[in-house]
């Protein structure tokens, strides 16, 4: 399981969540985007976004974050469980990303 959270920027929804299927299909370019990010994203059709297709809290979250109160959201990952998901299950992904990930891992 790779713990994230969200939550929307006046800080009166949030809820954590299991981002596992967001990297079973994520490119390498995602992930790096990801880590460059600090392991956190505001865009509502990312982690996010993927998730609340199966997830009706997380969407009606980004729905206020987005749509009624208009203050945005963040979505953050466990870096931790990231990385140990991408060396478990995407090694290949670590040569895209160099000397930059062998050294957070």
């Amino acid at each position: 399981m790779i713990h994230a959270m969200i939550f929307d920027e006046n800080y009166q929804h949030y809820t954590s969540f299991d981002a596992t299927p967001w990297f079973e299909q994520a490119s390498p370019r995602d992930i790096a985007i990801l880590i460059i990010n600090d392991w956190e994203e505001d865009k509502p059709d990312g982690i996010a976004g993927y998730i609340a297709r199966d997830n009706k809290y997380i969407d009606e979250i980004l729905q206020y974050a987005h749509v009624e109160a208009k203050c945005g959201s963040s979505c953050c990952v466990n870096s931790g469980a990231a990385m140990e998901w991408v060396v478990r299950n995407r090694p290949q992904f670590l040569l895209c990303f160099g000397t930059a990930v062998t050294t957070i891992s």
